[in-house]
């Protein structure tokens, strides 16, 4: 006995092809309908835990930005001292742990650690980085030969944060050294890497003479090079040493400002602050309370010896004007001084001017221009 299949169909042929064509894409792609819809699932619910994520993100440091503009002002209304922290940054070091006692792990080679006496029972630590030219005179315990053989040394002025171990630090000493023919004498201010203290105008100043009077008791001729808050400090022992009758050969401001002010009203970090008069004052005050003034403009018209100042015009920290200022100050009270300028396509920002390929040249100029006056 035969059965015949019974075929009933009661489907609406066109969700019967609507079915069929959603089979067919599934197939097509290799994924089964709800494999498919958990993917999407998935990918919804992660996307809306993003945004509640990056929603968060975004209010908390809302949060902090309005804590950090109303507690920074605040704190320096109620103790100016904390003024001379946001000056110097001497506590700001990146990477945080470094070696002093080792400058070979800095590139530099031929170079003695020092500790420079101050005159008040403190020291300073410092690297002396002898010329390229001294390889016959080097030895490991002595430098006096090489820094009495008639060759300059620089005393270098670091700008602010940081320690002389900073990477564009060192390899500004290496051009001076090793391929312009100099000895480099870099110290760390007070409060500054392992250096004890704590930095104010009146003290770092006092740092660089004591640094200047080390190079003279060994009969060394000295030019000094400031960077950045460094000028603002080499201005001040330029203008220290012509009160005492001292000389030096020239000196070298590179991403100089003329005054502490306009330098802070500049200062990305300080940005916000800067933009509204009331809060601006407060920073200001303090300056003045703390004896941070920092007048360049002022001490650079009783330089005696020749000036060489270089600036990039994309310096993002220390503004091209600011330099510019205090060639106009300057040149009105008849200093012997050149500028030289560099290109913004250079790159060269606030403290890579050591890439310049003819720095050594421009610096070898310098010098033997200063022995011709």
């Amino acid at each position: 006995m035969t059965t015949k299949k019974r075929t009933i169909s009661n489907t609406n042929p066109r969700r019967v092809n609507n079915v069929k064509q959603k089979k067919q894409k599934n197939a097509r792609f290799n994924i089964k309908e709800p494999f498919g819809k958990a993917i999407i699932g998935y990918f919804y619910d992660h996307a809306t835990t993003a945004g509640h994520v990056l929603l968060s993100v975004a209010k908390f440091f809302s949060v902090l930005g309005v804590v950090i503009y109303i507690a920074v002002p605040t704190s320096i209304w109620l103790d100016s001292s904390l003024a001379a922290e946001l000056v110097f940054l001497n506590h700001l070091q990146w990477p945080p742990f470094r070696d002093l006692r080792h400058p070979e792990k800095y590139g530099l080679e031929k170079t003695f650690l020092l500790q420079i006496d101050r005159d008040n029972d403190m020291q300073l630590g410092a690297w002396l980085v002898l010329s390229g030219n001294h390889s016959e005179l080097y030895t490991e315990k002595n430098y006096t030969l090489a820094l009495k053989s008639g060759i300059p040394t620089f005393l270098y002025l670091h700008g602010n944060a940081g320690t002389r171990a900073a990477w564009h630090r060192t390899r500004l000493y290496n051009v001076i050294a090793k391929t312009a023919g100099y000895n480099v004498l870099a110290i760390d201010y007070s409060g500054f890497g392992d250096s004890k203290g704590r930095p104010s105008e009146e003290q770092v100043i006092g740092d660089a003479l004591a640094a200047y009077k080390w190079l003279l008791k060994h009969e060394s001729k000295v030019f000094i090079w400031g960077h950045s808050l460094g000028t603002a400090i080499s201005l001040g022992l330029a203008e220290r040493l012509s009160l005492l009758k001292e000389s030096y050969e020239g000196i070298i401001l590179e991403a100089p400002f003329n005054r502490l002010e306009d330098a802070a009203k500049h200062f990305p970090l300080a940005q916000p602050f800067m933009r509204i008069p009331p809060i601006a004052d407060i920073f200001f005050q303090a300056f003045a309370k703390q004896n941070l003034r920092f007048i360049s403009e002022e001490r650079i018209t009783k330089v005696n010896s020749p000036i060489l100042i270089l600036h990039a015009y994309d310096d993002g920290i220390v503004p091209f004007e600011l330099g510019e200022k205090l060639l106009s100050a300057a040149r009105a009270s008849n200093r012997k001084v050149s500028f030289k300028a560099f290109n913004a396509d250079l790159g060269y920002g606030h403290k890579h001017i050591h890439k310049y390929p003819n720095l050594a040249r421009l610096v070898k100029k310098f010098v033997s221009n200063c022995s011709n006056t």
